[in-house]
């Protein structure tokens, strides 16, 4: 009989285990880092409008969701084919969780320790940061950086106490 109740725990584990999948409502309000004021891009392309993030079984999850990414009334994806990247830095204390440059013609992508996906229909893109259980995670600060053509066009900054 244990055998069967370990079972049971070890399915349920991974079926309510946070992956990413692009579906906004994945997330809820306690994920929520703060809102980026739309329309202040630089740029025709690139605008953050928010920005969740939340710790799971030693991942740490991050949502950027923008104004800009996608037309509806055409169904084109406005980020292919643009020299377009975010840079992403997420700090505990002194120590980097995540620096790294994400080209943003890219729909996903899986690197040594952290994976991202881009979901052009819901303006998102989610990544996954694998963690190590050893660094405690409190403080976090978030800088994240769109650029253009070589250009800063919007950014967040955020800190998570």
């Amino acid at each position: 009989m244990n055998r069967f109740w370990l079972t049971v725990f070890v399915y349920i584990s991974f079926v309510f285990c946070f992956t990413i999948e692009g579906d906004p409502r994945s997330w809820s309000k306690k994920d929520f880092l703060g809102f980026d004021k739309v329309g202040d891009c630089t740029s025709s392309l690139g605008d953050i409008s928010s920005v969740f993030s939340r710790i799971e079984n030693d991942n740490l999850f991050l949502r950027v969701t923008f104004d800009d990414m996608y037309l509806r009334n055409t169904s084109v994806d406005r980020f292919v084919y643009e020299d377009l990247k975010i840079n992403v830095l997420i700090e505990d204390g002194s120590y980097q969780l995540l620096n790294a440059s994400l080209d943003l013609d890219d729909l996903s992508s899986i690197k040594n320790n952290y994976t991202y996906l881009r979901t052009p229909k819901n303006n998102l893109l989610e990544i996954k940061i694998n963690l190590e259980s050893q660094y405690i995670k409190n403080n976090i600060v978030y800088t994240i950086e769109v650029v253009h053509n070589n250009e800063i066009v919007d950014s967040f900054l955020s800190s998570e106490i």
